[in-house]
């Protein structure tokens, strides 16, 4: 459908004035003005320098520890024995289990109709 004259006129006006409605809507924000930060980075970077020369101050605190002497057999010994835990275990888990077999019964009616199951698991 092509537009006559007088709905193109009409359109153009009132794009015209949502355009200016904008714009004053716009002008009316006020946007705030950027604070000097100066001062606030000064005191930064003096925080800074006085915490840099505290820690540089700090001094490496004296321990005292017990000296403890470790039996190499008896953890060698202790490893071992956890190894043979470990390797029984997985031949626990690994071993073949034989499959079992199952005896079902089956009763049924004079019509073929299946009554019961009854099932029952032979021992190897």
């Amino acid at each position: 459908m092509a537009l006559d004259a007088e709905e193109l006129e009409f359109e153009r006006e009132l794009a015209d004035k949502r355009h200016n409605e904008i714009v004053d809507v716009l002008k009316a924000i006020k946007i705030p003005e950027q604070k000097d930060s100066t001062k606030f980075i000064v005191n930064l970077e003096d925080a800074i320098r006085k915490l840099s020369d505290k820690v540089s101050k700090i001094e490496q605190p004296n321990i005292v520890t017990e000296k403890t002497t470790i039996n190499q057999t008896e953890v060698v010994n202790s490893l071992n024995e956890m190894i043979k835990e470990f390797k029984s275990l997985k031949d626990s888990l690994t071993e073949k289990k034989s499959p079992k077999e199952w005896e079902f019964n089956v009763v049924r009616n004079n019509f073929g109709f299946i009554q019961s199951v009854t099932a029952k698991q032979i021992e190897p």
